[in-house]
């Protein structure tokens, strides 16, 4: 087991890299082993066309069907079939077959990519003790594309139930990657639906069926959209609120939220995120812009950490906030939260955000770029690398002190921690020598 120390780190856990765990794996007989994850223990198991009858005949959706047809003056059959279009349109396909060759093809792109891939040991441990007494959703931060494939590798390796995902419906323009996607758990949404009353109710049923069958997890990005600069986006109430509405109905006894926290020396989107934030439109996703991929697979893209934060049990976090409402008054049928169960939901989200960024794992190369910064707002563009490195501890202790966790292991010098970050980030600065002083300097590439 590799042995990793974040400086001054609140990420107190044993650390497995599964870069070096599968180092002398055999990939093709490991994806083939005999999968038996974790389970809760008082799961229903339905199938999917099960639960698509179910979301499409269950009393809710009936009634809104009812009430959607006579508000737009429309045949009762017509709204139902467009129901029918959006459940097969939205629901996930969980093929052990697709998934296991994916993870065949996904274990060797990691290690071609990742030099390493830290995963918190003591979170895994606690996600699988939450897994199995209570309905469990997987809420990780959203960085990369890379985050929902390397959860669900995650959860494959350690024996953890896979998730269905909520993906976007762009993906589905994709051509065949759309169904390489939904059979890996990828269920389709638009990316807005407020105002459409059957979309969110038929959204909502498939969330909480799988809710109250405890099996698989439900895994959504609270910030809703990738973070292109690294800071926590502002977090979105709406599903929180699908996954709170069975648990304020006592429908659910309890339900557990896990944050995840995936943090990356380099994502592989970096030069398309430099592009947005300079305006430039954002590209459709097609199958087309995945094969561009194949430029990069020679690159280092450095260090993932994997960090799973304290589980979240609705009822105890409720205990901090308000009293659970034992009855709703009114029809079932016509629920809705109330601002109390509202706020809590705010609350909650903010809550998750914050577990998020304390679960975080700084890149020493984060310090580097803002000292850069700082000597070119002075008008330096070249810094001795022994003033750099200087200065790069001096940050480096600040950091830790204030309780920031780096990756940083002890006893490793600012000079050695400096000349990796450049081996990894050797498209935006580099390391030369002086002719004329005989000594080296770091410096931004232009």
């Amino acid at each position: 087991m590799a042995s990793l120390t974040y400086t001054s780190s609140p990420i107190k856990y044993g650390i497995e890299d599964l870069i070096e765990r599968r180092q002398n794996c055999d990939d093709f007989c490991y994806f083939l082993k005999h999968y038996s994850p974790t389970v809760y223990k008082y799961r229903t198991t339905e199938s999917p066309e099960q639960i698509k009858k179910h979301v499409l005949n269950c009393e809710k959706t009936q009634y809104v069907i009812s009430q959607v047809a006579r508000e737009n003056d429309e045949d009762v059959k017509t709204v139902e079939e467009r129901a029918r279009l959006i459940v097969e349109e939205m629901a996930a396909h969980i093929g052990m077959g697709t998934l296991r060759s994916f993870g065949y093809i996904l274990s060797k792109l990691m290690r071609q990519l990742y030099s390493n891939i830290n995963v918190n040991r003591q979170g895994i441990e606690k996600l699988r003790a939450a897994v199995e007494e209570h309905p469990v959703v997987y809420m990780p931060t959203h960085r990369s594309y890379v985050d929902f494939i390397l959860l669900s590798y995650v959860c494959f390796l350690y024996g953890l139930p896979m998730p269905v995902v909520a993906t976007g419906l762009d993906f589905m323009g994709m051509g065949g990657m759309n169904s390489l996607l939904r059979n890996c758990g990828s269920f389709f949404i638009r990316r807005s639906f407020v105002n459409d009353k059957l979309y969110w109710n038929i959204f909502s049923e498939y969330v909480q069926v799988h809710l109250r069958n405890g099996v698989p997890p439900v895994e959504f990005f609270i910030e809703g959209t990738r973070s292109r600069s690294g800071k926590s986006l502002v977090p979105k109430f709406g599903f929180l609120s699908t996954i709170a509405e069975p648990f304020f109905k006592t429908q659910l006894l309890d339900v557990v939220v896990v944050p995840i926290t995936i943090s990356y020396e380099r994502t592989l989107e970096e030069s398309l995120y430099a592009f947005e934030m300079l305006g430039v439109p954002k590209p459709p996703e097609s199958t087309k812009g995945l094969f561009k991929v194949r430029q990069i697979l020679n690159q280092n893209f450095g260090k993932i950490h994997f960090n799973v934060a304290e589980p979240i049990a609705l009822s105890e976090f409720c205990k901090l906030k308000m009293y659970k409402r034992i009855h709703h008054p009114g029809p079932k049928l016509l629920f809705s939260l109330t601002q109390d169960e509202q706020n809590f939901c705010k609350d909650l989200a903010y809550h998750i955000v914050r577990q998020h960024q304390a679960h975080s794992v700084i890149s020493p190369f984060v310090l580097i770029a803002s000292l850069l910064l700082t000597y070119l707002q002075v008008g330096k563009r070249c810094i001795s690398l022994n003033e750099f490195s200087e200065r790069l501890s001096w940050l480096k202790d600040l950091i830790s002190q204030l309780g920031g966790s780096i990756c940083w292991k002890d006893g490793e010098t600012s000079e050695h921690v400096l000349r990796n970050c450049v081996s990894v980030h050797g498209s935006i600065v580099e390391v030369k020598p002086d002719l004329e002083s005989s000594q080296l300097f770091i410096h931004p590439v232009t």
